[in-house]
């Protein structure tokens, strides 16, 4: 998990790959990452908030394939 949290995405594509990973972990209930975690993965997914949004906004398919 730490290699995740740590993950510094190259692109939009990864930002947005990791981001869904997490939330489906932290969803599952299959592991309790702890806050710092959280904080660390926001910290290298704040360069791709714009494409995110886009992404994951209101009224988006949020499948880009």
């Amino acid at each position: 998990m730490e290699a995740v949290v740590a993950l510094d995405p190259e692109d939009g594509e990864d930002a947005r790959e990791k981001l869904i990973y997490l939330m489906a972990l932290m969803s599952s209930n299959a592991v309790a990452l702890p806050r710092n975690d959280v904080q660390r993965a926001i910290v290298t997914l704040r360069p791709f908030k714009s494409d995110l949004a886009e992404t994951l906004g209101p009224g988006s398919a949020g499948d880009r394939h």
